[in-house]
């Protein structure tokens, strides 16, 4: 019943993610067309349309990541953990986790300090704050955080 609450909050998380990336994918989309149709139908090219759609799919993906995680999505090779007794694989499930835990923890921490040192820097095309393209590692990282502790929580043990 105390978990409730958390998997509400992941639950949250996870929609949020969504909705921004599904937000930022059509950014992309009409940043993309915009620069088309302004370079090949009036060969005006802008120069911000290509640092938007490629800040956008960034933002896309790292979240994405983490979203896959929760959903147990992400592309994993079994085909080792497979050659296993079965006695083994939820040692191989605690040793995966082990891992996305370690991988997430980088991206928060280093991932935050990252992007705290580029706060003044100004991204070409776009003048905005670098912090703000980088912002999406921690975010990533804190979110896929969340998720795994609710994998672990939970008890799932994924393809095992």
């Amino acid at each position: 019943m105390k978990l409730a609450g958390f998997y509400r909050l992941c639950d949250w998380i996870e929609r949020a993610f969504i909705a921004f990336g599904v937000v930022l994918f059509i950014v992309m989309t009409a940043a993309v067309f915009y620069e088309v149709v302004a370079r090949y139908v009036f060969n005006a090219p802008t120069f911000w349309s290509e640092a938007l759609a490629r800040y956008s799919m960034i933002w896309i993906v790292t979240l994405g990541l983490a979203v896959g995680i929760r959903r147990q999505q992400n592309i994993y090779v079994d085909f080792v953990a497979r050659q296993f007794p079965l006695g083994a694989q939820p040692v191989l499930a605690w040793m995966r986790f082990g891992f996305v835990l370690a991988f997430a923890s980088v991206l928060a921490v280093y991932g935050a300090q990252h992007a705290l040192a580029n706060i003044n820097q100004t991204v070409t095309g776009l003048n905005i704050p670098a912090f703000y393209v980088y912002l999406c590692v921690p975010i990533a990282g804190v979110g896929m955080l969340a998720f795994v502790t609710e994998l672990i929580l939970k008890g799932e043990r994924g393809f095992f």
